[in-house]
Parts: structure tokens; sequence; C-alpha cells
């Protein structure tokens, strides 16, 4: 790039570039890119990314986790992943993961005293959602999805209580084909609802359930009219006596 005619200068295509302060710009481009790196990067890295703090690890049950409170890795005797996520005085408490004994994720969300608890996640076989929802005490309660296991349709969607519908909701046959819609109480149709037919969808019956029964009630046969009274036949009109005189 340098040239004969002009030795502070360097040729490049039809024009001259001045060495000095081209040098003296590169040189303050390496040294502004070091003072980026060294100091600015780390600086946005931590107002942007928030790292999970590195968890704790203990074998389930062993002493030293008894009375640890806070974010934790628990494993199984042959050091796989049983449990990740929140504790509180050594018990699962807060946001978790749970897995099986190999290593799949069997549930994913709310913990209270080591039970499901809140809202979460159900995983069955090869990671496929089994429920997604509400959980009290290991059950699912509130609103919630059931999937099912085999097929991964919808099975029902509406509300539980200790882990059966209850309240309102959708239940669906294996091939995701609705059945009925209404009211349920203790897993059984109660109440308003809807029963379809699952191989057209059309309806079979739409009225009110009592203990998973419709009630169909039999039209009254319609009363005979009352046949009217004869009436009356007169009676006969006495005959006068006869007198002695006439006699």
């Amino acid at each position: 790039m340098g040239n004969g005619l002009y030795p502070d200068y360097w040729e490049f295509k039809r024009f001259y570039i001045k060495k000095k302060p081209f040098m003296t710009f590169l040189a303050f481009a390496a040294a502004a890119a070091t003072a980026f790196s060294a100091f600015a990067l780390p600086e946005i890295k931590s107002r942007l990314v928030k790292d999970e703090p590195a968890p704790d690890t203990f074998t389930a049950n062993e002493p030293a986790m008894a009375d640890y409170t806070g974010y934790a890795t628990l494993l199984y005797p042959d050091g796989k992943v049983l449990y990740k996520g929140d504790l509180a005085n050594g018990h699962a408490e807060g946001k978790g993961e749970l897995y099986g004994k190999e290593g799949e994720l069997i549930y994913k969300g709310g913990f209270s005293a080591d039970l499901f608890d809140g809202t979460g996640t159900l995983y069955g076989g090869d990671n496929h959602v089994l429920y997604e929802g509400g959980f009290s005490d290991n059950a699912y309660h509130g609103t919630g999805r059931l999937y099912d296991l085999d097929t991964s349709y919808l099975r029902y969607d509406g509300t539980f209580s200790n882990g059966v519908p209850d309240g309102t909701g959708k239940l669906y046959n294996n091939q995701g084909h609705i059945l009925y819609e209404g009211g349920f109480l203790r897993g059984l149709y109660e109440g308003a609802g809807t029963l379809y037919d699952e191989e057209t969808g059309t309806v079979v019956f739409s009225g009110l359930f009592r203990g998973g029964e419709a009630i169909i009630e039999e039209p009254e046969e319609p009363e005979e009219p009352e046949e009217p009274e004869e009436p009356e036949e007169p009676e006969e009109p006495e005959k006068p006596k006869e007198t002695e005189a006439e006699e």
C-alpha cells in the first residue's frame, strides 16, 4: 500500500490515507474495545441476564439438608437428580421440578410441604403432558386440563375438587370427541348438562342430571273427562186419595 511519491501516505485504490492519523485512530479503537470488554460489557450482562444461583446439592434425606432453606438440588443415591427447586427447612416448598429414577420429568410447578400445590404440570411417559392446572395436597384442584396418557388428546377441561371433576367442565373421549358438558359433582354428572353422541357430535340429551344419570320426566297422561251425570227422573205425582163419598 505504500508508494515512493508520498511516503507519509498509504495508497488504497485511487485514494491516499495519511499514516499517522490512521494509526492513531486504530490505537484508539483498540483501546476502546478493550475498555468496553473489561468494564462495560460485564455491567450490561449483570443487568440484562439474571443467572439462577448455583444450587446446593444434597443426597435426598441426608442430615445436612434437614434445616436447609433456599434453592437446591436433591439426588437419588446413584447420583441422578431427584428434585431441583426451592426448599424450606429441608422440604420442597415453592417452585420446583421432580424427576424419576430414569431422569424423566414427572412434575414441574408449585410445592407445599413436599406435596404438589398451586399451579403445576404433571407429565406421563415420553414427557407427554398428563395434567396442567391447579393442585392441592397432590390432587387435581381448581381449574385444570386432563389429557389421555396414550393418545395425548384432551379428556377433561374444567374444574376439579380433590382429584375429580367437580363444578363445570367438558368431558371428551380418547379421540378428542366431546361427550358431555355441564355440571359435575364428585366426578358424576350433576345439574344442568348436555350429552353428545361421540361419533356424530349431535346432542343426545340436554337437561338435568343427578348422580350421573339423566332425569327424564315422563309426560303426564291427560286426565279423562268426567262423564256427565245422568239427569234424575222426575218423581211421579201422587195420586189423590179416594174419599168415602165416592165409594
